[in-house]
């Protein structure tokens, strides 16, 4: 049977996969490393004793950090596989996601490219606030900064978002 924690980090999981989907695919741009972030947090959680008490935020901001290491290790195996692939005339980078892997709409390939024009701080905070459906408090406390900051990123990337959409 389940401990109490291992229950609720179930339900956290089933309520809000998508989200923490998004989440993770906002930081590494790859849909597999976003898998392994979410995947990577989950082991890590399930070791904690006791529940914090912001649960939904204390695993969002798990799984941002599982995909920001990710993300670091892929550039560092990308830096090494480029140095050893300029040596032997072979490109390797992960694949990122785009318009071919996401095969929606005109438009959503729009957003998609503009979305990616965007500072990582002004995407992440508009990610998690449209996509993972998260308040601006939560999304404070998961990126561990002020309530103002995160306001004024959002309210500044849907400026540039405007803008670079109405460019297109």
């Amino acid at each position: 049977m389940f401990e109490p924690m291992h229950e609720k980090l179930a339900t956290v999981y089933r309520t809000h996969r998508r989200e923490l989907y998004v989440c993770a695919l906002s930081v590494t741009g790859c849909p597999q490393q976003a898998e392994d972030a979410i995947h990577d947090a989950f082991v890590r959680l399930f070791k904690v004793a006791r529940p914090p008490r912001r649960l939904k935020a204390y695993v969002f901001r798990s799984v941002r950090n599982a995909a920001i290491d990710i993300k670091r290790g892929v550039e560092r195996q990308g830096s090494a596989m480029d140095s050893i692939g300029a040596i032997y005339g072979v490109n390797h980078q992960p694949q990122p996601i785009g318009v071919d892997a996401a095969e929606q709409t005109d438009s959503l390939d729009r957003l998609t490219r503009a979305l990616a024009t965007l500072d990582q701080p002004q995407r992440d905070v508009i990610i998690l606030h449209c996509s993972a459906d998260l308040k601006f408090r939560e999304i404070a406390t998961i990126l561990n900064r002020p309530m103002g900051t995160v306001t004024a990123r959002y309210r500044r990337g849907l400026e540039q978002l405007r803008e670079r959409l109405k460019e297109s």
